[in-house]
């Protein structure tokens, strides 16, 4: 969501996932969180090599609401390490609008730190965001 000046923030969302019937898979209704990142699916089971659309909206304190949509495609779902899945298989991408992205081509991250785990911790992370305005 944009905005005019400092201060604002998300008070809700609500997340709609739908096929490419209008089916909908998805709906988390109003939730009532400033959260926007990893939040966890929660609709019926996805079908393997399926376009989804997908809605979100958020509200801020004010009570003003932002939309956005765009899709995504399921994979090859079957966990059988047997078969040859992904035998005779071809790219399921979109079309002009999906610009592939080349980052052997392309020095866009040059990234140097120092990571100190505390003693005694079994676990570290390490977090990178940026928006690809490609």
């Amino acid at each position: 969501m944009s905005a005019p000046g400092r201060g604002y923030r998300q008070v809700f969302y609500q997340i709609v996932v739908t096929d490419t019937k209008g089916v909908i898979s998805w709906d988390s209704k109003k939730i009532n969180s400033g959260v926007s990142l990893n939040i966890p699916y929660s609709g019926t089971a996805l079908k393997s090599t399926t376009r989804y659309n997908w809605k979100v909206t958020v509200w801020d304190q004010n009570g003003k609401a932002a939309s956005a949509t765009s899709w995504f495609e399921t994979g090859l779902m079957n966990p059988d390490p047997g078969l040859g899945a992904w035998d005779g298989t071809t790219w399921i991408g979109g079309g002009n609008e999906d610009l592939v992205f080349y980052s052997q081509y392309l020095s866009i991250y040059k990234l140097n730190y120092t990571q100190t785990i505390q003693k005694g911790s079994s676990s570290a992370s390490f977090v990178i965001a940026a928006n690809d305005s490609r």
